[in-house]
């Protein structure tokens, strides 16, 4: 319903920036069976991404911007991307930031000529009631990491959304408004059409 009064009321979209998370204590589905984590943090942007590509690309130059996170070391358990077999906050969401990255590469290769670009970015640990429900260990952990306001944690997304600056650049990685290399596993071609083609059919795009 949403979609439908985005595209009666307004007849261009030049800019999307997907940024929705959740951190959640307990492993959670939603009512397709998908892993609430997964689903909030990256199935979700893919999905509405594919439904407004026609609208983006009738309203180019237009920009997508996904809003992911620094990661290195972090890799896709095709084998277990719902984590059933061993839950914790960081084997869900690392993931699900990385395949946002993943996304990005392989989302480039298929706006070529279209007018519209698609970068990705980290907005650093923002000061936010995101971590409200988590334990009191995870909390301290995170405490001890250098936190920005909300102000600053947008700067980047802005930046990929109206600079001309970054008119014409496409795939890239993006910290505190400058490009950083993505890490070696979202740079894996195969591994990123692998994810793509995944999430089309848990997306029901297929």
């Amino acid at each position: 319903m949403q979609l439908q009064i985005i595209k009666t009321r307004y007849r261009q979209l030049h800019v999307l920036i997907n940024n929705a998370g959740v951190f959640l204590p307990k492993r959670e589905v939603t009512e397709d069976d998908i892993e609430k984590t997964f689903a909030t943090n990256y199935l979700g942007h893919f999905l509405l991404t594919h439904l407004l590509l026609d609208m983006l690309k009738s309203s180019a130059p237009s920009r997508i911007v996904n809003v992911a996170s620094r990661h290195s070391g972090i890799k896709i358990n095709f084998d277990d991307l719902m984590v059933e077999k061993t839950y914790s906050v960081l084997r869900a969401v690392g993931p699900t930031k990385h395949g946002l990255v993943m996304f990005t590469k392989e989302l480039k290769t298929k706006l070529e000529g279209t007018g519209v670009t698609v970068n990705s970015l980290h907005p650093g640990l923002v000061r936010t009631t995101l971590l409200k429900d988590m334990s009191i260990m995870m909390k301290f952990i995170f405490k001890l990491i250098p936190h920005v306001t909300p102000e600053k944690g947008a700067a980047t997304s802005s930046y990929l959304a109206s600079s001309p600056e970054v008119e014409n650049v496409n795939g890239k990685f993006f910290s505190n408004k400058k490009e950083t290399a993505a890490s070696a596993g979202a740079n894996d071609p195969v591994m990123n059409k692998k994810i793509y083609d995944l999430s089309l059919k848990l997306a029901g795009l297929s």
